[in-house]
């Protein structure tokens, strides 16, 4: 089951991690101003806002480069106050609407197209900037985003002296991160995307006579930093020595000669402990993604449309990945895990690595009647398999 790579097109994820992640920022400019109007429109994110009971900092308010004091537009316990921010943001400041997947059916949406093609968790602000205003000073986020702009145009800035692909806890600290020279200015239309790597220091300022409105999709991922850690807690199971005081605390001259000679050391050469802390992280990423909120219901009448000759396809949307250990398979859909022991396992191999868009339930190899329709029953319920006839 295709779907269309709407926010990266005409790049590919080939071609975009291979010349922009973690690199360069990547405009994609385009004629189609209507890209993204579905998503979200500055009148349903203003009626939203008497609509939901919202708290600080979900939504926040910020105006010529500073946050305003949330105290102005919330009450004793951190509720939003609507009229207030409303009015604030007639007045000029930017409303920043924090994990608005929670709360835009498509800009949920969204994120799960972005995920369905670069198979890493995605998560999405919006902000709408009255005309001629800026949000935030300069600053670098400590995570890849991706801009969809929905409306109106907006001017990203960029400067030196940002920070070579941050971890998520070196956060930007303005005391300590100082915007350098001006480097390149990027004008965003409606339509556009703009990929800025985590760690770039950047501004932004709405242009023109109309207001910005853009969604923000943050990306999450796994260095290699967070591999080795993996490891490591991985070996502290089962290798004692991990365990034991470092001699010198305890009078000792020197930690590393004093190692004990049980401690298999450079994890980085276990090749098994690797893959078990390679799987774990794939783990943690299919976990952390939003999961599909509109999983189908097999009524009996549904389930009986279902035979060994029903056409069938792979919702790639909803799968993430796919591993071996053994005799077991890993399906990780976005949300949930699923394992499947031979011969199911291996019917699962079969059909992901299918390249047509459709195929028969009964050419599913090495399995029973039976088998092969709990199998694809179960993957129609968690929006794994579509029936498309």
């Amino acid at each position: 089951m295709a779907y269309d790579n709407r926010i990266l097109s005409p790049i590919s994820v080939e071609e975009f991690f291979a010349e922009y992640w973690e690199q360069q920022p990547l405009h994609i400019s385009r004629a189609s101003s209507t890209r993204y109007t579905d998503v979200i429109t500055q009148q349903a994110l203003l009626d939203a806002l008497s609509g939901h009971q919202l708290y600080f900092p979900d939504l926040q308010l910020t105006q010529a480069g500073r946050s305003l004091n949330p105290e102005s537009y919330t009450d004793s316990k951190n509720k939003i106050l609507p009229n207030i921010a409303a009015q604030l943001h007639a007045e000029g400041a930017t409303i920043v609407w924090s994990q608005a997947h929670n709360y835009f059916s498509q800009v949920h949406a969204l994120c799960r197209e972005l995920q369905s093609v670069i198979k890493l968790p995605c998560l999405a602000n919006v902000y709408l900037s009255p005309a001629t205003q800026q949000g935030f000073n300069a600053h670098y986020d400590a995570h890849d985003v991706i801009i969809s702009q929905v409306s109106g145009c907006k001017t990203f800035r960029f400067y030196t002296n940002g920070v070579v692909l941050p971890f998520g806890s070196e956060r930007f600290d303005s005391s300590v991160n100082k915007a350098g020279e001006l480097t390149e200015e990027i004008r965003l239309e409606p339509g556009d995307t703009l990929y800025i790597p985590r760690g770039m220091m950047h501004d932004a300022v709405a242009a023109g006579e109309e207001a910005s409105l853009h969604v923000t999709i943050g990306i999450y991922t796994a260095t290699y930093k967070e591999l080795l850690q993996q490891q490591l807690e991985l070996m502290s199971s089962s290798h004692t020595g991990l365990r034991r005081t470092v001699e010198s605390l305890t009078g000792g001259s020197d930690a590393f000669s004093a190692m004990p000679a049980d401690i298999p050391l450079p994890t980085v050469i276990d090749n098994n402990l690797a893959a078990a802390a390679f799987e774990q992280l794939q783990d943690n990423l299919a976990l952390d993604s939003l999961a599909d909120p509109t999983l189908q219901t097999i009524t009996e009448s549904a389930s009986d449309q279902l035979t060994d000759i029903s056409l069938l396809s792979v919702n790639h949307q909803n799968v993430m990945n796919l591993s071996r250990s053994d005799d077991t398979v890993k399906l990780r859909l976005f949300g949930k895990i699923l394992h499947f022991t031979d011969p199911l396992g291996a019917a699962m191999q079969w059909i992901l690595a299918q390249k047509s868009d459709n195929f028969e339930c009964q050419a599913i190899p090495s399995l029973s009647q039976e088998q092969r329709m709990a199998l694809c029953k179960q993957l129609i319920l968690e929006n794994a398999l579509v029936l498309v006839g």
